[in-house]
C-alpha cells in the first residue's frame, strides 16, 4: 500500500509541476512609433526697420481745460515728431523731435 500512496503523491506532484500557466498578465509588446522627419521650417526675419506714425490731441473741459497734443513718425531710423501743451498760466511751449 505504501507504493500506491507514493505513486498517487508522485502523480499529483507531476500534474502540479506540469501546469505552467503564468501567474501574471503577459508583458505588453513594445512597438516604437515610426520616426518621421520634421517638416522644413524657415524662420522669418524680424530684423526689419520699424515704420509707424501716430498722433493724439487732448482737449479737456472744466476750469483748467487742458490742451495738449503730440505727433511722431518713424521710418527706419529717421524719427520726426512734435508736441505742444497749453499751460495753466497761458504759456504755449512746443517742441520738435528731429532725429537721425
Amino acid at each position: 500500500m505504501d507504493d500506491r500512496k507514493f505513486f498517487v503523491v508522485a502523480a499529483l506532484l507531476a500534474v502540479a509541476a506540469a501546469d505552467n500557466a503564468p501567474s501574471y498578465a503577459p508583458r505588453p509588446a513594445y512597438h516604437p512609433q515610426p520616426a518621421y522627419k520634421p517638416a522644413p521650417y524657415k524662420q522669418e526675419s524680424y530684423d526689419q526697420p520699424p515704420k509707424y506714425d501716430y498722433s493724439y490731441d487732448v482737449h479737456g473741459y472744466g476750469d483748467y481745460e487742458p490742451v495738449f497734443n503730440a505727433q511722431e513718425a518713424r521710418d527706419g531710423y529717421a524719427t520726426q515728431g512734435s508736441y505742444s501743451v497749453v499751460l495753466p498760466d497761458g504759456r504755449y511751449p512746443d517742441g520738435h523731435l528731429p532725429c537721425g
